[in-house]
């Protein structure tokens, strides 16, 4: 069973999503990355490392193997970038190849070493756990910044703020904490919604 999508959103906030903005789309940094740009290029990497990193990891304790995964994947898109027409395609292409390429190793493995089908079943959500992980944070992204900077406030941290300091933090009312924390909740299940990438919308936490 995977992570509920309100744990994916509390987990994700713990990690520090929020506290990187995305800045410009992917469409841009694409077509800024073919005419050249290494900044744009560094950007594009950043913004998916975590993603090729989260996946690797499920595959491997070993960071050397999961660092040659995310090398390898970073190659391969170098040298198929052009060829990426439909930039919405960039995510799941990504997951592809970075699955592809933890496969290859696996299969260098000898086969004592090579997951059995028992352990495939618990490795299939695990990864399927840190995408939609990953998911989660590019969604709070898109919160407007009041909505996202006061979740980030209530559970970013294991022991947050009381909601008055937080409200002054935010030059907000105390009393409006408690309704923009459900606003906000509600957003973000609309944009997961809308992307549809997580089965069920979050809840707000007691």
């Amino acid at each position: 069973m995977t992570v509920p999508a309100t744990a994916l959103v509390i987990q994700s906030l713990s990690l520090g999503a929020g506290m990187t903005r995305w800045g410009v789309s992917d469409d841009v940094l694409v077509s800024r990355c073919l005419q050249g740009e290494a900044a744009s290029w560094r950007a594009l990497v950043l913004r998916y490392r975590n993603l090729i990193y989260q996946i690797a990891l499920a595959h491997f304790t070993a960071t050397a193997e999961a660092a040659d995964v995310f090398r390898d994947v970073c190659t391969e898109l170098c040298l198929h970038l052009e060829t990426i027409r439909d930039v919405e395609n960039l995510e799941p292409w990504l997951i592809a190849v970075t699955l592809r390429k933890c496969e290859q190793v696996l299969n260098h493995r000898p086969h004592s070493r090579r997951p059995e089908a028992a352990d495939r079943s618990v490795l299939a959500r695990h990864i399927e756990d840190r995408i939609q992980g990953f998911r989660v944070e590019r969604a709070l992204e898109d919160l407007p910044e009041i909505e996202r900077d006061l979740l980030q406030r209530l559970y970013g941290s294991s022991n947050p703020a009381p909601w008055h300091e937080i409200a002054k933090q935010l030059e907000l009312q105390v009393e409006r904490v408690g309704p923009t924390r459900v606003k906000s909740f509600v957003a973000l299940g609309e944009i997961l919604a809308e992307r549809g990438r997580v089965m069920s919308q979050p809840a707000v936490p007691a």
